[in-house]
């Protein structure tokens, strides 16, 4: 299992059946979404559940100009938005 894979609950019945209830699950947008301008990616294509994708790219955190913290090695969290 990858950590795009990594579960965030586990598949309980009762979160199965909370997952049921979701109205928007990044298989179809509500009619007030914007378009997405090219490039560009929209929380409303997003998965739910979250999916954890591995960063490529360095991140950097700047606090002013300082840099605070730097890695190589960064993930992030995707999810759709709720409504």
């Amino acid at each position: 299992m990858t950590s795009s894979q990594v579960p965030l609950l586990p598949d309980t019945p009762d979160v199965i059946s909370q997952r049921t209830k979701w109205k928007y699950n990044g298989s179809s947008r509500p009619a007030f979404a914007e378009p997405t301008p090219a490039g560009c990616e929209s929380v409303w294509d997003f998965p739910r559940p979250p999916r954890i994708e591995p960063v490529t790219s360095v991140i950097a955190v700047y606090l002013g100009d300082r840099l605070i913290a730097q890695t190589h090695n960064g993930v992030r969290v995707v999810e759709t938005a709720g409504a």
